[in-house]
């Protein structure tokens, strides 16, 4: 079975499930069609076959919908999981699937609004609450909204106030410690950063050894790291790099690599302290002013291995817009610069998988985006990005992918 619809497998097995169902009908059948459908990739037909598995089921649980309305959006097809979460909405039988599928379709309906269409969420999740109550047992609904206001429509101040207020609830541990995080977050935004560094500290005290502490203490470091003070950042990262958490270990080791490679050719960090500004600005939703850092070092630079790491955030600054098909050729540019000259640097497997994303996903160009997998593959065996590429790579050479 592969993720073509038109495989003789597949339509085998399709054609095997539907003439059972039509002999013997059994949950069974469904089932194992839907899970063909999302292996497809083809949500709205695995969407008809839990429509069929709920109006025979007995205990008309949303849980499976709910769960495959996530699969869906996960994957980027957002209307179909938007169709999905509106049908749980309606045929919801009991509180906590009608909250499950509401806080899920306000989620979606945040990923595909336009500006003028902000305010409407913010009313639903205010009606929304009105209805269900403030309480811990709401708090991601709660949490939700406050990060809605922050980040997308900017209001940092208002969110802040949303954060007060859920606050004053006996919560639990863990939604405190989220609490915390999300208001540091936003108090570096404000460039308020030992009001922040107090709270990510608060939050590895208040659940040790979990993964949202390391989660704080990284954040400890990468605010350590955006003011400049690069030694006790590092101090932080040291005890992170061994992280039972694979994404947290990398991340540290990353920053890691950055400040001392940057430490060592240029005794006063001159270009690593305008990296580190420019990465504040990029948190800070102030991307052009990030891009204005960043362009001079490429003339004038001091330590020659910060050119890499330069070339690479402009790449993703002009990403940010990737509907513009001329923000996107700058940034293959950049990110070719990478892979042409600094091949042998930590980010270029980065850079290859990247460009290999672009001219597959956006350019539609197969052939060109299957040579930069094939050498990711090749040359970087250890990359993060190895499984994925060699995956991807194998798809577009036609193989059979089981």
């Amino acid at each position: 079975i592969t993720e073509d619809a038109a495989n003789k497998a597949n339509q085998s097995l399709r054609r095997f499930f539907l003439q059972r169902n039509q002999k013997d009908p059994k949950l069974i059948y469904n089932q194992m069609l839907g899970w063909l459908f999302v292996q497809q990739q083809d949500y709205s037909k695995a969407f008809a076959q839990e429509k069929a598995i709920l109006q025979r089921s007995e205990t008309k649980s949303l849980d499976r919908l709910i769960d495959l309305a996530m699969i869906s959006k996960e994957n980027d097809d957002l209307p179909t999981a938007r169709e999905m979460l509106e049908f749980a909405v309606e045929r919801a039988s009991n509180e906590r699937d009608l909250l499950s599928a509401e806080r899920e379709l306000l989620l979606i309906k945040r990923l595909q609004a336009q500006p003028e269409e902000f305010k409407e969420i913010e009313v639903a999740y205010r009606d929304l609450l009105a209805r269900v109550g403030r309480s811990r047992a709401n708090f991601l609904i709660q949490k939700d909204l406050a990060e809605y206001i922050a980040f997308q429509q900017k209001e940092v101040e208002n969110a802040l106030d949303e954060i007060e207020t859920i606050s004053t609830q006996n919560l639990y541990k863990q939604q405190t410690a989220e609490l915390k995080l999300l208001e540091a977050d936003l108090n570096v935004q404000q460039s308020k950063f030992n009001q922040a560094l107090l709270l990510y500290t608060q939050v590895e005290k208040l659940i040790p050894n979990s993964d949202i502490a390391r989660e704080a203490k990284f954040k400890v470091a990468k605010t350590s790291y955006f003011t400049g003070d690069f030694d006790w950042a590092l101090t932080q990262l040291k005890v992170l790099k061994s992280s039972a958490s694979q994404l947290t270990s990398n991340d540290a080791l990353e920053l890691s690599l950055l400040i001392k490679d940057n430490s060592q050719e240029d005794s006063t960090r001159s270009d690593l302290k305008l990296v580190a500004k420019a990465d504040l600005l990029q948190f800070q939703n102030k991307p052009d002013q990030a891009l204005d850092i960043l362009k001079p070092i490429l003339k004038e630079y001091t330590s020659p291995s910060i050119l890499d790491e330069v070339l690479f955030r402009m790449a993703n600054l002009y990403l940010e817009d990737s509907e513009s098909k001329e923000r996107v050729e700058i940034a293959i540019r950049y990110l070719q610069s990478i892979v042409d000259d600094y091949s042998d640097q930590i980010l270029a497997d980065n850079a290859n998988f990247l460009l290999g994303t672009l001219y597959m996903n956006q350019l539609n160009q197969p052939e060109k985006a299957k040579s930069y997998f094939e050498t990711l593959i090749f040359n970087y065996p250890d990359s993060i990005y190895f499984v994925e590429a060699r995956k991807r790579f194998r798809m577009l050479r036609g193989d059979q992918i089981q």
